[in-house]
Formats: structure tokens, sequence, C-alpha cells
């Protein structure tokens, strides 16, 4: 290897001739941490291309395993101005890690700047590695643990043994909460890097008697033997989660990674291996549902809960095909009682559920993947009747379709809003999109250029559910939106609340300064009405005036309307 005298004053272009074709991988990185050169065996060492690397932070390739106690000492040894040999834990492109033996040396390079040679050697005969690029059958590529065709086989022999010895089992199983937002934000390369973070964070709570599995995508189970001495399953699972309060960094980036986990126990929740992985499966959703970090023990009630579940999840996959859902209009009433709008509103007619309203399946169509296909219907067939209504002088002026958080951010929904309005030659300004407050806090940048290229379109924006949490004037004063719907949470016991009444003049307020319309929801008798009147509310919409129709009913009630809202009956 040159020494440091050697390299003084060298450019790095002198530098590349002289590595360029060495079997050994080696990189130049500047004091910046930048990775100023890298030559073809570093490429083929790594994964990389020289693109991919080249100006990119040498950090990116660090990996999980290698001990973050090590990272301080190198730093120390380089400003000292000496070299460092050691051995380091790399990521490959394809996420899986690759152990190395590297040699640092600090040289002055190009300006006086101060550069390190890496100089690199993969070490093969290292067991873990061999796992990585041989693994054996029933073993994850990615983490190196058993994979769900061993899961089964592992649990029968530790109940077979439990019945000797007493002792008890416990299935944790374990997801990474909202993975999928991460595989989104980082890509798929720095979410498998996440993946094997979490595999050996997780092996670090397994004791030596225990099993790590991972079942697939982001979901792991740990079988644990356990005694009278033992820890109870419940602060087994607290003890895993709080393994994760220090952040995972992966690539630069330290993330929060948050646990949801199910519980079963043998023989309390099950003696058949099968049973018992579906208990576990079925405490592990029930977390899911809970939200970040929670911990949820299988209960035979949330059987009969999931069985209800994977029922209406196999209609609903079908509803579409089957022609079981429909589209209902609500009016939105001007403060001189003229029906000015109406949103559509979905309908699912289950053959076993009955009617449906949304509230109950649209995050199911989320989770299941088939909101586009439906959102894309139903914006179809209100643009439609919309369209068909024009002529029609008692007729709503526009429609609103509500437009759910993952439909949005699909990259075909703009072009599938403008060639809806071409197919039904349906004016842009009588189309309003409702988007819930919720899609700005999760997916705010995405959702934000989507709404940007609506608003060209000409549609018309309502922010939803406005108030329920997440409100911010910022995106108010940048997004384009023309109307903010008062969440029917805060409509709710006026005008006795005095509470609710405050709120909803606030936004009125703000909602008027900013030149938006504002609708308030969840309209249930004349004194709401009054009272919102006296406000100066722009639109009043819920059941005091109807409940949403089908749509033939709809033009009739629009055609019979009383001409003065005091003349309504509440239903």
């Amino acid at each position: 290897m040159l020494s440091r005298k050697n390299l003084q004053g060298q450019t790095l272009e002198q530098v590349a001739a002289l590595f360029d074709a060495n079997p050994l991988a080696v990189m130049v990185v500047d004091e910046q941490g930048l990775i100023r050169y890298l030559n073809p065996a570093c490429c083929r060492c790594t994964g990389f291309s020289a693109e991919q690397l080249l100006a990119k932070p040498v950090m990116s390739l660090r990996s999980e395993l290698t001990p973050e106690s090590l990272y301080p000492s190198i730093l120390r040894s380089l400003n000292r101005g000496v070299g460092w040999s050691g051995e380091l834990c790399c990521r490959r492109s394809s996420g899986k890690p690759v152990w190395l033996r590297v040699h640092l040396s600090p040289f002055a390079g190009p300006a006086g700047q101060r550069h390190t040679l890496v100089m690199m050697e993969a070490l093969l005969e290292r067991l873990d590695y061999e796992q990585w690029l041989s693994p054996s059958p029933g073993v994850d590529s990615l983490t190196g643990l058993p994979t769900r065709s061993e899961v089964e086989a592992s649990l029968r022999q530790l109940i077979e043994q439990s019945q000797i010895d007493q002792h008890r089992i416990a299935l944790l199983s374990i997801d990474i909460y909202r993975f999928k937002q991460f595989n989104e934000s980082l890509g798929h390369q720095s979410a498998d890097e996440l993946l094997v973070a979490v595999a050996q964070r997780l092996k670090q709570r397994k004791g030596s008697s225990d099993e790590l599995c991972r079942l697939g995508g982001d979901q792991f189970l740990l079988l644990s033997r356990m005694d009278s001495a033992a820890e109870p399953l419940y602060e087994l699972a607290l003890s895993i989660q709080s393994d994760f309060r220090e952040p995972v960094t992966i690539d630069g980036q330290r993330l929060f990674v948050g646990l949801s986990i199910g519980l079963a126990c043998f023989p309390d929740d099950g003696r058949d291996p099968v049973q018992l992985l579906q208990h576990a499966d079925t405490a592990l959703y029930r977390a899911k549902k809970l939200g970040r970090d929670r911990i949820a023990r299988f209960e035979p009630a949330l059987e009969q809960q999931a069985q209800e579940l994977q029922q209406l999840e196999s209609e609903l996959r079908f509803a579409l095909q089957k022609q079981e859902l429909e589209v209902h209009y609500q009016p939105l009433v001007s403060l001189d009682c003229q029906v000015v709008g109406a949103e559509a509103v979905m309908r699912w007619n289950s053959p076993s559920l009955g009617q449906v309203v949304p509230e109950q399946f649209v995050a199911l169509a989320e989770s299941i993947g088939v909101i586009h296909q439906i959102g894309a219907w139903g914006l179809d067939q209100a643009c439609a009747q919309a369209k068909n209504w024009l002529e029609e002088p008692t007729a709503p002026d526009f429609v609103a379709v509500n437009v759910s958080p993952r439909q949005l951010c699909h990259p075909d929904f703009v072009d599938q809003v403008r060639a809806a309005l071409a197919q039904h030659q349906f004016p842009a300004r009588a189309l309003e999109l409702e988007i819930t407050e919720g899609v700005l806090l999760n997916n705010r940048d995405k959702a934000a250029r989507q709404l940007e290229r609506l608003g060209q379109l000409g549609v018309r924006l309502s922010l939803d559910d406005f108030g329920t949490g997440y409100s911010s004037l910022s995106y108010l004063q940048h997004l384009p939106f023309d109307t903010l719907k008062i969440d029917r949470s805060f409509v709710t016991g006026l005008p006795a609340n005095r509470d609710n009444g405050m709120l909803v003049k606030a936004i009125m307020s703000m909602a008027k300064s900013l030149g938006l319309k504002l609708v308030a929801e969840g309209v249930e008798n004349r004194e709401q009405v009054t009272y919102l009147q006296a406000l100066g509310c722009d639109l009043l919409q819920g059941y005091y005036f109807t409940q949403p129709l089908q749509a033939q009913r709809f033009l009739e009630w629009c055609r019979h309307q009383p001409l003065a809202c005091g003349l309504y009956d509440a239903e």
C-alpha cells in the first residue's frame, strides 16, 4: 500500500491512474465525507455504479451491523493524521451486508485539503456473509432468519418439548408500523436495509432457546419459551418496543421505528401450531388498528371479528365487478335555501350486510388496494350524472366527490380526473374534489403537487373534516383550496355548546379572511340552521334537509324543496 507521503500533492486523476486496475476495492473520500473516486473493483464489491456513489456521503454505505461505537475511534485516528485498519460491514446495492477488511489512510489532496484513501477487501470466509450469498433452504436471503416455511416445524418442536417440561410458549407477531411509508419515502433499497437493521435489533433481544423468524414483508415472529421465572408475556413485548426507542440510522437518516405486536400463547390460546400462528396474526391485526407502538393479546372475540373482516374483504374485492356499488347524492344548501351543490356519496349494497356506508369500507378498500378502481368508478358516475342535470333548472350547480388519501396520491389520478371531464364533456368548475385533512399530514409534498395539478385543471378543491386535529394555516395559504368544510363534530351541540360555537366562529373568520367558502356539515335541526345563518356560513349540509338519495329521488327532492329553510321538519 502507498504511504501518506507517497500521496502528498497527488491530483485525484493521478490517484485514479494508480488504482483503476487494482483488484482491491479503492475509494477516495474528501474532507466533507463525500466519495470523490472509486475504482471498478469497488463497484463490483458494493454493487453500486460509479454514478450512484460519486459525490455521495460515504456513510450511505454503512450498515447497522457495524457497532456504532467503532465510528468515533475511526474519526479520532483520522483527525490525528494516522491511518486505521479493521473490519466494517457495509451494505451492497441489493441491501445485503458485506463484511470488509478496511484500510484508511489520510493524505493531502487537491488544494491541500485532507482526503482519505480507502482500500477494502471482502471477507468471504465469514459465516454470516456466506449465508447472504448462498442462503440455505428455509432461510430468508435478506435477513438470514428462518422463513415462514420453517416456523410451523419449529413451533411444533417447541410444543412437544413444552409438554414434557411444562414450559409455556409465547408467540410475538411483530410488524413495523407504517412500513409502506418508509418504503415509499426511502426507496426499496434503503427499506431493505431498514428490515435488516430491525432484524439485527430483534436478534439482540432473542434468548438462546428462542426462535426469531421473518414471516415475509415487514412481519417478524418471535417464539419464546417461558417458565414461571420468566417475565410475563406483555412485559416481554414492552421490552422489545423499548429496544427501538433509539432511532435506526439508514443512509444518514435517523428513523424512529414503531412496532405493532400481537401476542398469543401456548397452551392458553391453542395447542395446534397453525391455530396459534393464526391467533398471533389476529392479535397483530388488532394492534395495528390501534396505532403506533400498540400491543394486543389474542381474545376469542378477535377471531370472530377477523372472520367477519375476511368475509367483508372477500366481498369488497368483487363489489364493483358485481355492480353492487351505487352513488347517492346529498344537497349542499345556500343560506336562502337553494340547492347549489350535491355531494356524491358511495353506497355498497353488500349481499350479506345490506347497505354499507363509506366509513365502513373505504379504509378497507385502501388497505387491500382496490380504492383506485372504486374511486375512479365513483368519479365517472358523478360526472356523468351531473352532466345530465345541467339542463335542469332546480339541479345543483356543482357535484362534490370525495377523494381518499391513497387515491389522491396515485400517479394516474390527475389524468383520471382529466379523462372523466373530457369523456362526459363536463365543465371543470362544476366538479369539486373533497380532500381530507389527514392526507396533508402523511403525504404533504406529494399531495401538494397533486393539488396544484388539479387546480390547473380548473376543478374546485374542498378541504374536508376541517379542524379535526391537523389544521395548519400554512397549507391553507399556499394550496389552491376553494372551500373549507367544518367537521360535523363542531356543529353537533350548536347552538347550546358554547365551546363549539366559539370554534366555528373562529374557523369562519379565518376562512373569510382567506377568501374561502365555508360549508357546515352535520346540520340536524332548525336551531342549527338559524344559528349558522346568523353567522353567515355559505353552505349547509346534513340530515335536517335530507339523507343522501339515489339520483332520481335527489332530482325529485330538488324540484319539490321548500322555499325557506324554516319550512323543513327534521327527519
